[in-house]
């Protein structure tokens, strides 16, 4: 009896399989890579952006508390 289509028949098919699998994970985890490396980039600049207003604030109060010599 021959094996219904669609199935792997042989070693070469099982290897084709495996391989159209490790791109897919490969390309899957790259992407996830670079989603995470964007994420940490948002997160720095809204850091820098939010310390930047915060002595940005800071330097407009003590500019008015000084005494005028």
């Amino acid at each position: 009896m021959s094996p219904p289509s669609g199935y792997a028949t042989g070693p070469i098919h099982r290897v084709n399989g495996q391989r159209k699998i490790g791109i897919l994970l490969l390309f899957f985890t790259l992407f996830n890579i670079h989603h995470q490396i964007q994420q940490q980039i948002q997160i720095g600049l809204y850091i820098v952006l939010m310390a930047s207003v915060r002595l940005g604030y800071y330097y407009y109060f003590l500019h008015f508390l000084t005494p005028i010599t």
